[in-house]
């Protein structure tokens, strides 16, 4: 949620924003809205003063001016409530607007439509080469039966998968490979947290109430569509000192969202599915050292791909690519063999104060309290780094070695074959 402070002595900035997201431009409409608003506030307190001071007289009149003051403090009265009545409705119209804002996007954002306007920051490894026509990853586990989409349907609808045996393992090892990494080496914090919260989270976040991608209960409680939802509201409505920040935090969950890209995309596999296992990294921040912490971030969750040995490029998104709340993010791709091509893997992202404006979380600087920035980010997204590796681990005869950094994990199973 953008600062309305902010905006009245940068309109011109706002527009900018906006049109560099490829929206048009809200200033002028905003600002009348918010003028309203502020106008309607003088007049009640106005009115309210004078209230209060004809209050004060009304016992030292006799009965018949007094009579005259109390009808006219009751028109007062009738006048003030006619007025917050307004306030009301008028305040709620300026708060959704600012509601649907954008984050503004840093500086640093390159200018663009959409993905196609990315730029390549760096890549790390290279791709194997094979000496057969490597498969899919959905081939891959089918040809072994211990992938059936079939019965995932069955049960549950499209885009959800059963795994078996090795590939459950392997999809289990994972999770817990990046969970102990983040945790014993990188220094977060490892929570658990409700799978269902209260809508008042998903607002916190800035998930509601302009959101068509997920699953609610019929009691009003949402999946949450990442960990990044609860682990946030657990500093809502919080003031801080210094001296807690950075704030770190990690868990693994389950992710529930309900439309899982565009119709007719990535139908096949695992890539888009319904649910999906994720490691989320969380931190709060100070808004001076926001770069040095989301940089740290993306060498934590970098790590997993290394120790992985999983070739991947990292992407800048551009302003067309960023999420409403995203003030810069970055993309890894991860490269799948049987595609040919580097696909997203997970996002991570700083949204400045957008968030912990909306979630009132504040931390004392000085005399002023301040909004902590937000960094989150997948370390990484648990079923796209088993696509990855049943991938680039693939053998011709249809078999998959596990990695050197899960076989901990993987209790002497050092491959996973058919039978």
């Amino acid at each position: 949620m953008l600062d309305i402070n902010y905006i009245r002595n940068n309109p011109d900035a706002l527009d900018a924003n906006l049109a560099r997201r490829g929206l048009q431009p809200h200033a002028h409409d905003l600002l009348e809205l918010d003028a309203t608003v502020r106008e309607l506030t003088t007049k009640i307190n106005e009115l309210q003063n004078r209230r209060n001071e004809a209050s004060k007289d009304f016992h030292r009149l006799p009965p018949e001016q007094a009579e005259i003051l109390r009808k006219n403090i009751e028109a007062i009265k009738g006048e003030i409530i006619k007025l917050e009545t307004e306030l009301k409705d008028r305040q709620k119209k300026l708060d959704d607007f600012l509601i649907t804002l954008p984050n503004f996007l840093m500086a640093e954002v390159p200018d663009g439509k959409d993905d196609e306007d990315n730029k390549e920051i760096r890549k790390w490894g290279n791709p194997r080469k094979f000496n057969f026509q490597p498969k899919e990853h959905w081939q891959l586990g089918e040809d072994l039966k211990l992938m059936d989409f079939e019965l995932g349907a069955k049960l549950a609808g499209s885009r959800f998968v059963v795994m078996r045996q090795g590939i459950a393992r392997l999809h289990r090892a994972l999770g817990q490979f990046m969970i102990d990494m983040h945790v014993h080496e990188h220094g977060f914090e490892e929570i658990d947290v409700p799978l269902m919260v209260r809508p008042e989270s998903m607002e916190a976040t800035t998930h509601l109430p302009k959101y068509d991608n997920g699953f609610h209960t019929t009691e009003g409680n949402w999946l949450i569509p990442s960990a990044e939802v609860a682990l946030i509201n657990l500093y809502r409505d919080t003031i801080l000192t210094p001296d807690n920040l950075p704030i770190r935090m990690t868990a693994l969950t389950p992710c529930f969202r309900s439309e899982a890209g565009a119709a007719g995309k990535d139908t096949k596999g695992m890539l888009r599915q319904h649910q999906f296992y994720k490691v989320e990294l969380v931190t709060l921040t100070h808004p001076d050292r926001w770069k040095e912490d989301f940089d740290y971030t993306v060498a934590c969750a970098e790590t997993v791909l290394q120790r992985l040995e999983l070739p991947y490029r990292l992407m800048q998104l551009c302003a067309g690519d960023c999420a409403t709340k995203e003030a810069y993010a970055i993309d890894p791709e991860v490269w799948l063999p049987g595609q040919n091509r580097y696909r997203e893997i997970c996002t991570w992202a700083c949204t400045t104060d957008y968030q912990s404006r909306r979630a009132k979380i504040r931390f004392k600087d000085g005399k002023s309290k301040v909004h902590p920035y937000i960094i989150y980010g997948s370390g990484t997204a648990v079923g796209r780094a088993l696509i990855a590796v049943m991938e680039n681990y693939q053998q011709e005869d249809g078999s998959i070695i596990i990695p050197e950094a899960l076989k901990p994990y993987m209790k002497g199973l050092d491959k996973i074959s058919a039978g």
